[in-house]
């Protein structure tokens, strides 16, 4: 099965394509703001080097977050597109347990977390003891000093933009059970997200195109200024 796994989360875009297991190709575009556009011309040029064509493809994974806002709706608005374009299911994968996917097999639970700004973070809690993310706890959007005691009861091996950002936080809030993994597992990539995608595919899990939103864990700017406008009534 050759999947196209497309992630966005962070703002930046990244497309790849995996099949049987291995990966066929992988690319990425840097800065900030993911574009509709972006994204299509990255598949474009994946579908190409490998000599095939969109057509190729059997499956779409894309991230459906906790992440950028605006790179959410544009990544999954280019997957809906294209799954809808080709007939092709897709399923939508978080964009921690992609993630937990680049820590297989740690011997401690594994906390990937995204900066969230003013002061949060997006973190989720998984076991990769057996090679593929388990979540043993639901993301949530929290400050450090808020991490639900779940993340504090054992050794936890934390990753991510959130982790950099707040390893200080964490590391007092923790003590000696915070251990960090390298800078280069920052953020979410398209290859993780094509291969949990195609686990979930081969298990006959695709999903509703019309029905996968993003999780955004809290609202938005947008959201939070209308329930201001209706409460000041």
């Amino acid at each position: 099965m050759m999947v196209l796994g497309i992630e966005s989360s962070t703002g930046r875009c990244g497309a790849a394509l995996v099949r049987a297991g291995e990966l066929i190709g992988e690319c990425s575009l840097g800065g900030e703001g993911a574009t509709s556009d972006q994204l299509h011309h990255l598949v474009q040029f994946l579908t190409e080097k490998g000599g095939l064509t969109p057509h190729h493809i059997d499956g779409i994974a894309v991230s459906i977050g906790p992440g950028s806002f605006t790179g959410l709706r544009v990544g999954l608005a280019a997957a809906k597109g294209l799954a809808l374009a080709l007939s092709k299911p897709i399923v939508g994968i978080s964009s921690l347990a992609a993630m937990a996917w680049d820590v297989p097999f740690a011997c401690w639970p594994v906390a990937p977390a995204l900066d969230a700004r003013k002061g949060e973070m997006y973190i989720g809690l998984y076991s990769t003891a057996g090679g593929v993310p388990e979540e043993l706890s639901a993301p949530v959007a929290c400050a450090p000093e808020e991490l639900p005691v779940v993340y504090r009861d054992t050794d936890t091996l934390f990753l991510g933009t959130g982790a950099l950002v707040y390893r200080e936080a964490l590391s007092r809030l923790c003590g000696a059970k915070a251990h960090f993994v390298p800078v280069g597992h920052a953020r979410p990539r398209a290859s993780a997200i094509a291969f949990l995608g195609a686990i979930r595919l081969e298990r006959g899990e695709e999903e509703d195109a019309a029905a996968l939103v993003p999780s955004y864990l809290r609202p938005s700017e947008a959201e939070l200024a209308r329930r201001r406008r209706h409460s000041s009534r």
